[in-house]
């Protein structure tokens, strides 16, 4: 990954050894994350390019791609 890309970073713990993982794409964070959390990793979360820390979920409430939808549709 060049160091002038924008990355985001996965954290967690597995059987309470730390776990982190950089990704380019905020969906591949996302799918790492979700992937993490279905192998029962713990504390798991994602940090931005910007420096912010967030849990999955915040995470995925901020994804542009999720907020198109809501707008075009009504989940509940």
């Amino acid at each position: 990954m060049s160091k002038n890309r924008s990355h985001f970073v996965v954290s967690a713990f597995h059987h309470g050894a730390p776990c982190e993982a950089r990704r380019g794409l905020a969906a591949s964070a996302m799918c790492l994350a979700d992937r993490w959390a279905e192998l029962d990793y713990a504390d798991i979360r994602i940090t931005t390019h910007r420096g912010v820390v967030m849990t999955r979920e915040q995470f995925r409430a901020t994804m542009r791609v999720i907020r198109d939808i809501r707008a075009r549709v009504r989940i509940d």
